[in-house]
């Protein structure tokens, strides 16, 4: 089960019996409020073994909003059928880009978050430099090198997972610089591969 998409479909179901949208007899009985942590534990386990209203809450917000008719309101927080995550892309617009174009849907891991890239000085941009993400970007906006730079980082984490290496291992998200990745790879392997 997954955190972001069960708790992104409570919230969703919360919203809409708020609204008025869905109501007790929709829900088996339950009176759906924002706040009630005992509520979502209840609610997350009735998912899990998908019983009473539970077993329609493991469908999902976009299946919901589609059945209920309301695929179209922005309470539903989906792309391509998946939940986003509380990554805000209004002030992280990179990570915006990763949810518009992940090819499974809104992933808070498909794009470098965006503050990542403020600070000229920081390990993070500079452990960039190889892939040629040379310059810091604002958050809040979209230019050219950063579209660049997710292109890059794309690649550079699609290749991680091909390798099973974790991200948080390696720049920019992680402690060790890519040179590190590189000689670490050609250790275990006998490679003599480049970046």
């Amino acid at each position: 089960m997954d955190t972001i998409s069960a708790g992104m479909t409570m919230a969703f179901a919360c919203e809409c019996f708020e609204e008025g949208v869905i109501t007790r007899e929709d829900t088996g009985g339950i009176d759906l409020r924002f706040g009630d942590a005992d509520l979502m534990l209840q609610l997350l386990e009735m998912t899990a073994r998908r019983e009473g209203f539970g077993d329609v809450l493991a469908e999902g917000s976009a299946r919901l909003a589609k059945k209920w008719g309301i695929e179209d309101q922005p309470c539903c927080l989906t792309v391509k059928g998946q939940e986003i995550p509380m990554h805000d892309p209004r002030v992280k617009v990179g990570v915006g880009m990763g949810y518009a174009v992940s090819s499974y849907g809104a992933d808070h891991m498909t794009a470098a978050h965006d503050p990542l890239f403020t600070d000229e000085a920081s390990f993070m941009l500079k452990s960039l430099k190889p892939l040629g993400i040379y310059h810091p970007m604002h958050p809040t906006e979209i230019t050219n090198d950063k579209v660049r730079s997710y292109q890059r980082l794309e690649n550079l984490w699609r290749m991680m997972d091909a390798l099973g290496l974790c991200v948080f291992g390696f720049a920019p998200r992680g402690v060790m610089t890519l040179d590190v990745m590189v000689q670490s790879l050609n250790a275990v392997t006998g490679w003599n591969a480049s970046l």
